[in-house]
Order: structure tokens, then sequence, then C-alpha cells
């Protein structure tokens, strides 16, 4: 470039794509201008966009004004995890299954193409063990915006799920969205524990029993059916 007097400062403009589409401009300035300048100029541009395209143009500044624009290559941002996804809701929940319906998260919080979820799932009482399902998504695109759903099975009746969902691209997994689900209740299963009955008045049987074990009780116990069958006395 033909330089016609000592070079003052370097105008630099920037445009994101899909993202952060308004230009932005940054100057660097010559501290000690020469006539001719030979040292090469660097600068580190922040704030940008993840996984996002940027064209950046160049223009060269003395005192008589601005040189043509120097337009470079497009340069894309690297990847970074995305953020959690969003609108988690509940559905088909019974007694041992539940399904959850989501979004991935905003676009331009994707931070690169969804390839993936991972739901992660441990119940409150009984078996607390973690289980991790993963997801596939269909098409891979970006921004993502369809919805994705899973159903988990096998569960415990009336038991507490709290359920972890993150989104996964090339840079790894994002922030946890979490949804808490119980199961729905069934009769219980086993009888009430050592049951037993005294006379306690000539009129009166006194029976005493507790309750089922835990997870056998499948809900909340509201009462007891206790029966008595008599028979005659010679």
């Amino acid at each position: 470039m033909l330089q016609v007097g000592p070079i003052t400062s370097y105008k630099i403009s920037y445009t994101g794509e899909p993202y952060n589409t308004v230009t932005q401009y940054k100057v660097i300035s010559i501290p000690n201008p020469i006539y001719p300048a030979v040292q090469s100029v660097s600068i580190n541009i922040t704030g940008l966009q993840e996984y996002n395209n940027y064209t950046l143009s160049v223009r060269v500044i003395n005192s008589a004004g601005f040189s043509d624009q120097k337009v470079l290559p497009i340069v894309q941002t690297d990847l970074s995890v995305p953020a959690q996804p969003l609108n988690l809701n509940q559905h088909n929940v019974t007694s041992a299954s539940f399904c959850i319906s989501y979004y991935p998260p905003p676009g331009i919080n994707q931070n690169g193409p969804i390839t993936s979820y991972t739901v992660s799932y441990r119940g409150e009482l009984f078996n607390t063990t973690e289980y991790n399902i993963t997801v596939s998504v269909n098409t891979v695109v970006y921004p993502l915006t369809e919805s994705s759903s899973v159903c988990i099975s096998d569960l415990e009746v009336y038991n507490n799920y709290t359920v972890l969902i993150r989104a996964n691209n090339g840079a790894g997994q994002g922030a946890a969205a979490i949804i808490t689900i119980r199961t729905s209740e069934t009769a219980p299963v086993a009888a009430p524990q050592n049951v037993n009955a005294t006379s306690y008045t000539p009129t009166t049987i006194n029976v005493c029993f507790e309750f089922p074990e835990g997870s056998t009780q499948n809900g909340l116990i509201t009462s007891f059916n206790v029966s008595l069958v008599g028979s005659p006395f010679y």
C-alpha cells in the first residue's frame, strides 16, 4: 500500500453473522508515527459472540484522511459450551414413568451446533442412584429451534425424581436445567407389619400394628381397614 505521509492510526471495522450484526469499530493509534512506517501492528478484539462469523476490514489513516478498506477473510470464533435448555414440561406421568419435553437454549446462547442432550435423574427415596441418558439430536443445525422429549421408565412408585437436562456441543456439556417430578400413587402392596390382637376388656379387643415397609406403601397411607369376624362360643 502506497504511503503518502506518516501513518497516525488504523481503523478496524467488524460485523458479526448471524449474531452481533451491528458494525463496530476499533481504532489503533500510532503514538510516534514515522515515515515510512515499517512496524507490524496487532490488536485483540474482545467481547465477541461465541461461534460467530465476523467480517473485518482495515483502513489506514494519516493527516490527510482514510485509505480504501482492506477486507479480510471471514473469521469464525471458537465454540463454547451452551446455556441450559428451556421450558421443561412434564407429561404422561404414571406410577413408574414420565416424559419431559424441552427446548434448546436461545440461539445466541447455543455457542455452537447442539449435538445431543444429557438427561440425569435421581430418586429421593429408596433407590437414590443417579442414572444418565443421552438423547441424540436428529438434525444438527445452527441455531437449533426444535423441541425434544425424553421418556423415563422403570421408576419407583410415588417417588420424587430430580431431573437435570444439559445440552452438548463440540465444546462440551452446558449448564443444567432442573425439574422435579413425582410419580403417581398405587395401592400398597404389603400388609401392615407386626400385627397383634389381645383381649383388652371382656368386651374389647386391642389391635396393634405397624405401617408396611416404606418401599411397599406406594403413596400416602390415609387409613387402615380393620375387619373383625366373630364365631359362636359354646
